[in-house]
């Protein structure tokens, strides 16, 4: 978000020693002409905000530079959760164009699973592309967290939290 890029920009310079400009939606655009110019030799080391950049036009130029990333770093992740979101395909064009990216948020996806596994198939779209298949993934989950949490609210109840992490096995297919 745009509110964060100044604490960005002095994070980065600060723990890192990266002197990362800010770029507004013309800038990018212009960026974007260069990079094609150059065969994309003009490196990037920016910042700009998600709501900036989403915009058809951009993700349209994005790809169309056969645009390259060596690391995408996104803020306030929880905002790409909803693929029907220009915020979801600015993302995914972004992951599309890096060699690595980061996700973060620390607003907990709670609403369901699906928020989770739209933002990690924005990161590996090949691995994360069956919602089935990425519940199935999730379902162990379910009883190794109820078993810690058995543990951690009756500690002698040993007996019900190993019920739970046997029934991880009846998960596996």
């Amino acid at each position: 978000p745009s509110g964060l890029i100044e604490k960005w920009q002095i994070e980065m310079d600060t723990r890192f020693g990266v002197d990362v400009r800010r770029y507004s939606r013309g800038e990018f655009l212009s960026y974007l002409d260069t990079y094609e110019k150059t065969n994309g030799l003009q490196p990037l080391s920016g910042i700009i905000a998600l709501e900036t950049i989403r915009s058809n036009e951009i993700i349209e130029r994005i790809n169309e530079v056969n645009f390259s990333l060596d690391l995408a770093i996104i803020d306030e992740a929880h905002h790409m959760r909803n693929p029907r979101t220009q915020s979801h395909l600015v993302g995914s064009a972004l992951s599309d164009a890096a060699q690595a990216m980061l996700l973060l948020t620390a607003t907990p996806i709670q609403l369901n699973r699906n928020n989770l596994f739209e933002l990690l198939n924005i990161l590996d779209e090949g691995e994360f592309d069956d919602e089935d298949e990425f519940n199935q993934m999730m379902e162990p989950n379910l009883h190794i967290n109820r078993a810690s949490q058995i543990l951690q609210n009756k500690p002698d109840n040993k007996h019900a939290a190993l019920n739970e992490l046997r029934s991880v096995e009846r998960t596996v297919q």
